[in-house]
């Protein structure tokens, strides 16, 4: 069915070549089924169709909707951790705790109510890590778009040849087919080096997406160069024999030590990014992969503060995620714009571009995350299967995911107006408005 959406701006983000696009006053956007058909002025789009064409008026600013680039919704249930004050060693200690005593029917309520307050708030597609498989379906009952990283943790290599990759491998082939799935291998801290190649060459093997925790903490950073610290007495406590710890370290960073293991690419995308210099960011560039940054989270458990003015200044290709509700206030990627717009602005970047460029974070970059950001940007640039129409941006063949948000329009330019102001009033997924206020 053809349908018009007007609004009083249209923030198109980007043309269908990755271009930026400048903000359409009395814009609007024709959608046909699931594909976004034209995209300009009101008076254009109007004039383009049948005069009986459904128009449907929207107070604000309509733009792409939000693609959160890393989260884990089974841990809805879990925003009283966001609370304890824990440090990042003790908060993973705990959240072992809990998950002994939480079950596949919490996990799945748990996702859904995630995934229903993403879309509440502007988000249309996520990058959820998946832990307990009972947290698939549920997302995509809901209807959110995105990928599902069926994640694994707490293999050694002599574990994971035994029973780890043939349950991997189980898991991938049991998978809902109603959602997309990728594979995340955790973290170098609680993973032998050879299965965590392991887990993104399987992804590569299958056209699967991956994704990995990444410089989260200092604590990494210390398990990775010298084999000691908090993450190493924790392997040794669960029974982890790691390389990693029982040879001192390899003397180098995270970023360097998954870059000479071969699993940066653009295939993969890295959460945090919090503890990279300025030679672990050039090589995330030189691997085109992308990082996704959450800066509510890493204050709440004390993780560090992400380089962001430096990832802008030099061109990084990043997007943002909320994490999950253990360790951030909420789920609305448009509180970790703001949150990362005050970081930067702390940190010394004072082009008045900011706000454009993280509001691409939220969408053109989360797609570029997901594989989704350009029409050729997939099977071109990683030999993958192509994948589905673009998001992220709003052009003819880009699928029909928006977002529209209420915001001060006195403030001068829209984009900061959705930034400093913005609050979700409606939500199209796939065409269909699944959220309006």
């Amino acid at each position: 069915m053809l349908m018009i959406h007007r609004a009083n701006w249209v923030l198109p983000i980007t043309d269908e070549f990755g271009r930026a696009v400048a903000p359409i006053r009395e814009g609007a956007v024709a959608i046909d089924g699931e594909q976004i058909v034209a995209v300009g002025p009101a008076s254009a789009v109007l004039a383009a169709f049948d005069s009986t064409t459904a128009v449907r008026e929207w107070s604000g600013v309509l733009m792409p909707g939000l693609v959160n680039a890393h989260t884990h919704l089974q841990y809805t249930g879990y925003a009283d951790m966001a609370l304890t004050d824990l440090p990042f060693p003790e908060w993973i200690s705990e959240m072992i705790r809990r998950r002994q005593t939480t079950s596949d029917a919490d996990w799945a309520s748990a996702a859904a109510d995630g995934a229903r307050e993403l879309i509440r708030t502007g988000t249309t597609s996520a990058a959820d890590d998946v832990t307990d498989d009972a947290a698939i379906a549920p997302v995509a009952q809901v209807g959110i778009g995105g990928v599902s990283y069926l994640e694994m943790f707490g293999y050694d290599t002599a574990t994971w040849s035994a029973t780890g990759r043939e349950l991997f491998n189980h898991r991938l082939d049991s998978a809902p087919t109603t959602r997309e799935i990728g594979t995340m291998a955790h973290a170098i801290y609680t993973l032998d080096p050879e299965p965590f190649l392991d887990i993104i060459n399987i992804g590569r093997a299958r056209g699967m997406r991956s994704q990995v925790h990444l410089a989260e903490a200092a604590s990494e950073t210390e398990f990775v160069a010298s084999g000691s610290g908090p993450s190493a007495d924790s392997a040794r406590e669960a029974g982890w024999d790691f390389a990693l710890v029982r040879d001192g370290g390899a003397g180098v960073s995270p970023t360097r030590f998954l870059a000479d293991l071969g699993c940066l690419s653009p295939q993969v995308h890295a959460a945090h990014g919090v503890h990279c210099g300025s030679d672990d960011r050039a090589l995330l560039r030189v691997n085109a992969t992308t990082v996704a940054l959450c800066p509510r989270s890493n204050r709440i458990l004390g993780s560090g503060t992400a380089p962001i003015a430096d990832y802008l200044r030099e061109g990084s290709h990043i997007a943002l995620g909320t994490d999950s509700l253990a360790s951030s206030p909420s789920l609305d990627l448009l509180d970790e714009v703001r949150a990362a717009f005050d970081l930067a602005r702390a940190q010394g970047y004072n082009e008045p571009d900011l706000g454009a460029r993280l509001l691409h974070a939220a969408t053109s970059g989360g797609a570029r995350a997901l594989g989704r950001y350009l029409p050729s940007d997939h099977p071109v640039k990683s030999g993958l299967p192509a994948r589905p129409a673009p998001i992220g941006a709003l052009f003819p063949g880009a699928q029909a995911d928006l977002a529209i948000f209420g915001a001060d329009l006195s403030i001068a330019s829209p984009i900061d107006a959705v930034v400093l102001s913005g609050h979700c009033v409606g939500t199209i997924l796939r065409g269909d408005v699944v959220f309006s206020m």
